[in-house]
């Protein structure tokens, strides 16, 4: 529990760090900023501010730009971490799904979970495979592909067989890892 909770606030302040990017380039004023404003929804912006206010995320009176970017990294926290507080938190939301995905690819949230996982730390940032679960397909479309590739190589019979018929032998993530300890 505490190593999820760690990679929980990991991913966060990871979102948190993307966003501020992104939003730096967008100008306040301008067209695409405007328009992912919009995407989220003038109500449930104006509830967003207000709740992330309230919850000491933000302070009374921080810029569009800040209480955006606090937004993006919290919403994309639950979506991974715990969807159940997304209605909690944000109930004026109500395309979930395309936000999610617009918020993803916004900031790469798959390549951030991926990195900032268990996993994904201990292999130094390398994507792990993915797991058909309910945090990565909270991650939307963009996660089908990770999933669809893990059920390849550990279900597809075809893929074992050329494996074996090449020669190569199949070894396992904590086989190489202990072999790497005992040097």
């Amino acid at each position: 529990a505490l190593v999820r909770e760690y990679a929980r606030r990991l991913y966060h302040g990871c979102l948190d760090i993307a966003a501020r990017h992104c939003l730096a380039t967008h100008a306040a004023d301008g067209e695409d900023f405007a328009r992912l404003v919009h995407d989220v929804g003038e109500t449930a912006f104006d509830e967003a501010r207000s709740v992330l206010v309230q919850e000491g995320r933000v302070r009374e009176g921080d810029g569009t730009r800040t209480v955006l970017a606090e937004f993006i990294a919290v919403f994309l926290e639950f979506v991974a971490f715990a969807p159940d507080l997304l209605p909690v938190w944000f109930p004026a939301l109500e395309d979930g799904q395309s936000l999610r995905d617009r918020l993803a690819s916004l900031v790469d949230a798959p390549a951030i979970l991926a990195r900032t996982r268990p996993e994904g730390l201990a292999a130094h940032g390398a994507r792990p495979p993915a797991i058909d679960t309910a945090e990565v397909r909270a991650l939307g479309d963009v996660s089908l592909g990770w999933i669809e590739d893990h059920n390849f190589v550990v279900n597809d019979p075809t893929l074992r067989e050329a494996i074996e018929q090449s020669g190569a032998v199949m070894i396992g993530y904590r086989s190489v890892r202990d072999a790497m300890r005992s040097r």
